[in-house]
């Protein structure tokens, strides 16, 4: 995966040095956890029967209707993102403990690899960061285990199948026959890890193509739709508009594009016809202090205003490489593909499907675009192919129906032929997709 991306790279460094550098990498992140005391601990005797990991702000916003459906089924453990939010029976990830483990158990894991990693890379290896994150992994899967060995849920659900975290404890659930349960929070892609969780709830029958074409597997894929936009979708609803008032939303996806976004962000409102600019930043840019000091410009902070609560009553939309554009879809807000990495260009496909109104690959050319735009444009029907539950009986009941679903696993009543029908019946994979369901259809209220 990080070949395919081209990232991490340092270049060539021999073995010996990579594994010092990689040490002292982990050395200092136990320091830091040592300094900040934070003692954070998990009863294993507190498990219930399902067991949600969220390690983003994001994966916790695609699982949390069912944390609420499942409360009194349920225990979580989470990163420090969602320290203040009241999630109840949950608990902290213990770094502390991680890193230590991670920083004494590292030259064990170098020895005993050495080989493997030689034979593989050669004498040299350009990307030390694989090698910190195999470790690390490794180290959250030893927690994972020693938790499971104490006490098993019958479940683990969590919602990202690639990160170091959610690896490291999906193969501890595995190991210990516990069922496994992903839930699709973002778009998906080519590049990620074949599908190998006992269920994955997906967006669409285009995410479960997509994990297909990666590599047939034993899950069972569902498509059942995005629960994050129940209650957001606009069917139907006339939006006001005015060429000479728009609201922008500017997505900023990544540290590299905060400086060209910023400069937008500022040439966007010395246009008369601009009336609002909203300044959105990757949860995971958070750390950058945005302050404008302008009246047109205000910020919408991702952790606590949801995608969909940014669009709402926005004229236009202006990202990158960035899931956020088909969030958009849902509030029927367009969107202008703001196309600045070459090699990563149209990642997601946005630009190709047509999910985006334009690609412009400059501010000039945004700018120039702004001033002329003096339509709005409906984009509300593209939406379908992003979320299957639109235009069945559950349109906006997204989390019913996995509620649903879930229990008629844990009953070994999957799947219900009233809800769901394979997608291919003569197919020997098992995908399934809510009964009726046609992407072909328009909208309709």
């Amino acid at each position: 995966m990080y070949e395919k991306r081209g990232v991490g790279m340092l270049g060539n460094q021999n073995f010996t040095k990579a594994f010092f550098k990689v040490w002292k990498l982990k050395g200092v992140e136990f320091a830091k956890q040592l300094i900040k005391l934070k003692f954070n601990f998990i009863n294993p005797f507190a498990f219930k029967k399902f067991l949600f990991v969220f390690v983003t702000h994001n994966q916790y916003l695609a699982i949390a209707p069912i944390f609420e459906k499942f409360r009194g089924d349920s225990t979580g453990i989470k990163h420090e993102f969602n320290v203040n939010q009241k999630l109840g029976n949950s608990s902290n990830l213990p770094f502390l403990y991680i890193f230590f483990l991670d920083f004494i158990s590292f030259p064990v894991f170098y020895l005993l690899h050495r080989k493997f990693l030689i034979s593989t890379y050669g004498s040299h290896i350009k990307d030390i960061t694989l090698i910190n994150l195999s470790s690390f992994t490794l180290s959250i899967y030893r927690i994972f285990a020693f938790l499971f060995w104490i006490k098993k849920p019958q479940y683990l659900i969590m919602a990202n199948d690639h990160s170091d975290i959610n690896v490291g404890a999906f193969h501890a659930a595995k190991r210990n026959q516990i069922t496994t349960i992903y839930f699709q929070h973002a778009n998906v892609s080519d590049i990620f890890p074949p599908m190998t969780f006992d269920y994955a709830f997906l967006y669409s029958e285009m995410a479960a193509e997509v994990y297909s074409n990666i590599k047939q597997t034993n899950t069972s894929m569902i498509s059942v739709g995005n629960m994050k936009a129940d209650g957001f979708i606009q069917i139907n609803q006339e939006r006001v508009f005015d060429r000479n008032n728009l609201r922008i939303v500017l997505c900023v996806n990544t540290v590299a594009e905060i400086e060209t976004y910023v400069s937008l962000a500022k040439k966007l409102a010395d246009l008369d016809n601009v009336k609002l600019i909203k300044f959105r930043l990757h949860p995971y840019l958070l750390k950058f202090q945005m302050d404008f000091d302008h009246p047109k410009i205000i910020i919408s902070n991702s952790k606590l205003e949801n995608s969909f609560e940014c669009f709402k009553d926005m004229d236009l939309n202006i990202a990158g490489n960035s899931s956020i554009i088909e969030e958009a879809l849902f509030t029927d807000t367009p969107t202008v593909y703001f196309d600045l990495d070459e090699k990563m260009s149209d990642y997601y496909g946005y630009a190709k499907n047509q999910i985006v109104i334009t690609t412009l690959k400059n501010i000039d050319a945004v700018i120039g675009f702004i001033k002329n735009y003096d339509s709005p444009i409906s984009v509300i029907s593209k939406a379908v192919i992003y979320s299957s539950s639109i235009n069945t009986k559950f349109t906006g009941k997204t989390s019913e129906l996995v509620g649903k679903i879930i229990m008629d696993i844990d009953s070994g009543k999957f799947p219900d032929p009233e809800v769901l029908e394979k997608d291919n019946a003569e197919s020997s994979e098992n995908i399934y997709r809510i009964v009726g369901t046609d992407v072909n259809l328009p909208i309709s209220g």
